[in-house]
């Protein structure tokens, strides 16, 4: 595990996120938000860093642990940065990742709404 990348912990948090264990995934997400997020390794890494990661998809998957943990707030905010990102820098996400997001966001605007 090397401390300036985050690929290995985006494992542990897809893992939890799949069996369930929201409370897991959250706390793992929660670190790697804070830690990863907009500190890609590059240039001092240079073999298979994922931009997207760094990018965007640790708020992506912080967003959907809070919501699955009922962290409302918490999650709609890193869902707003998410779609922000996604506005200002279609390039780094494919169409079905856009789709995904979009799918997400009217699910979770809804749930929001009632909370």
């Amino acid at each position: 595990m090397d401390p300036l990348r985050g690929e290995s912990i985006k494992v542990i948090i897809d893992y939890y996120q799949q069996i369930g264990d929201w409370n897991l995934s959250y706390l793992y997400s929660l670190f790697a938000l804070n830690s990863f997020h907009n500190q890609s390794p590059y240039p001092n890494r240079l073999l298979f860093v994922d931009s997207a990661l760094y990018i965007w998809k640790f708020l992506e998957t912080h967003a959907t642990s809070c919501f699955y943990t009922n962290r409302i707030k918490e999650g709609r905010d890193c869902f707003k940065q998410l779609v922000n990102i996604l506005d200002r820098n279609p390039e780094h996400f494919s169409e079905h990742d856009r789709q995904r997001i979009e799918t997400n966001s009217r699910h979770f605007l809804s749930e929001t709404q009632t909370t």
